[in-house]
């Protein structure tokens, strides 16, 4: 399937996690402890834990803002904003932030059509 080592063993944790109960998808834990308890894991990172939050929990400010394509589609210019710059710069879109991400995805997506 051309799955790396690490990544096996990552998706493997998580199942384990899953399965013991340590890791629940049921939308109570509050997204920053379940991001902090998922990132534990080696191989999860936070980019991977939000985009978790955003499509299995449904948090509507879920905001994986490491994403390249975010940081390239927030601007105007077509200049790439640091991961800190996309925080900051989203501020004024919380609660929603995951719906931004969805639309920003879009965007570039249309962006890259029309080249």
């Amino acid at each position: 399937m051309g799955i790396v080592g690490q990544r096996i063993d990552a998706i493997k944790a998580v199942a384990g996690k899953i399965a013991a109960g340590d890791i629940v998808f049921d939308g109570v834990l509050e997204t920053e402890d379940f991001v902090s308890r998922v990132c534990e894991i080696k191989g999860i990172g936070d980019w991977t834990a939000h985009y978790i939050a955003l499509r299995v929990l449904n948090d509507p400010d879920a905001f994986p803002y490491s994403d390249l394509i975010l940081r390239r589609a927030a601007t105007d210019n077509r200049e790439t904003l640091t991961p800190k710059a996309l925080l900051q710069h989203a501020e004024r879109w919380r609660p929603w932030r995951a719906y931004a991400v969805i639309l920003l995805w879009k965007h570039y997506q249309q962006m890259v059509r029309k080249k």
